[in-house]
């Protein structure tokens, strides 16, 4: 018998118990309701019962049913969903999609599961099946929504009680590193030309600005005319729609003006989206997962199963990049983009440093050029550095 304290701050005496094999939890009844004594003494006939073949724990299941109390997998992501992400998330219709994308996905067998039945080791082999079968990013990131729903779990609707099984050690998750894959030139020739191909001007716009602005893709699909300057000089995202919830200016360059300007033309009926969407919730287009694929394949740079692949967000990456490349420090690259701590940026650290070499080195081969020339105009500045 133990008393399990949830975080909200109840307590409840619960017997711990294998039946037929199975551990199995069994509420026996909340503190101080009962005293120590008496949980012992209703400890001790559930015991008698299971000595007798029962199961006390189908017995509250069922109850569980009846009153519609949650108790198996799905049920918890349902709640979770319901009653925590959609009131509460900053972008509830995105945050909930996601979650229950990622449950149907990958954790779509476990939605009958029973909460008591997900062990450790159960969260283990699925962590390392995912990061076989769809990569270890997914796989840590699938255990991390794992996780959140069963603490969240046991600090409000309360079906949890013990040490939560999808709470990996360091050495339990997969290792994941910055991804910094950004085109290079000889990359960049490629893409152009297929860019240059390409038929669909949503996604043919979509990269243009992606590239020109370095925003994340959200922020670029979910771009808002009310927040576009009316000269199409500024773009300010407002603070509900960015990561940091700063309000982040961004200049905009010719190409970027280019686009929009051919895209206000082109607008309909006064429709707020830059990327306006017929078929979408939010009214704006979400993804282009299928044509990014297919620009990608025809720039020769589809590489699927490489962890530093490009994607949709290498195009941020590259902007930064090139205005790392082009000697801007990495405080100013940063803050472009948006990113409030130089630690956002320490990824393009090593290109910064390969400009401070190439900077060093030019000013070593122009101080020895510049000596040179000054020893082969005046030789007698070579005797002892006094002129005779």
């Amino acid at each position: 018998m133990t008393l399990t304290v949830f975080p909200s701050g109840v307590k409840t005496f619960c017997l711990y118990k294998k039946i037929g094999g199975r551990p199995e939890r069994v509420s026996i009844g909340p503190f101080p309701d009962l005293t120590i004594e008496q949980a012992r003494g209703e400890a001790s006939k559930l015991n008698g019962r299971i000595a007798d073949g029962e199961n006390p724990a189908d017995e509250r299941r069922t109850e569980r049913d009846a009153t519609g109390e949650v108790h198996t997998l799905g049920q918890l992501i349902e709640a979770y969903v319901t009653q925590q992400i959609l009131p509460h998330s900053s972008r509830p219709a995105k945050a909930a999609y996601e979650i229950r994308r990622i449950a149907n996905v990958y954790l779509s067998d476990w939605k009958n599961k029973p909460l008591a039945d997900i062990t450790k080791k159960l969260v283990l082999a699925r962590h390392a099946e995912i990061g076989s079968d769809h990569g270890r990013i997914m796989a840590n990131r699938v255990v991390g929504m794992l996780k959140t729903a069963i603490n969240w779990a046991s600090g409000d609707v309360e079906p949890w009680t013990g040490t939560n099984p999808a709470k990996l050690s360091k050495k339990q998750r997969f290792e994941e590193h910055e991804r910094s894959r950004y085109l290079t030139p000889e990359e960049m020739v490629r893409f152009n030309a297929a860019l240059d191909e390409e038929t669909n001007g949503d996604l043919r716009d979509f990269v243009v600005l992606g590239l020109s602005t370095g925003q994340r893709r959200g922020n670029v699909l979910g771009m808002c005319w009310e927040h576009i300057a009316p000269d199409l000089s500024t773009w300010t995202i407002p603070k509900t729609k960015t990561k940091n919830k700063k309000i982040h200016a961004c200049e905009l360059q010719p190409a970027a003006i280019r686009v929009l300007k051919s895209r206000k033309e082109n607008r309909k009926e006064d429709n707020p989206w830059v990327f306006p969407s017929k078929t979408s919730a939010s009214g704006h287009l979400e993804e282009m997962k299928r044509a990014w694929k297919l620009l990608v394949k025809r720039a020769g740079l589809y590489t699927p199963g490489d962890p530093d692949r490009i994607t949709v967000h290498s195009l941020r990456h590259t902007n930064v990049s090139y205005m790392v490349m082009s000697g801007r420090s990495l405080e100013q690259a940063g803050a472009t983009i948006g990113h409030l701590s130089p630690m956002s940026t320490r990824r393009y650290a090593h290109l910064h440093q390969e400009v401070q070499r190439e900077t060093a080195r030019a000013g070593a081969k122009q101080m020895e050029r510049m000596v040179a020339e000054a020893a082969k105009k005046n030789p007698a500045l070579l005797g002892n550095g006094h002129e005779r």
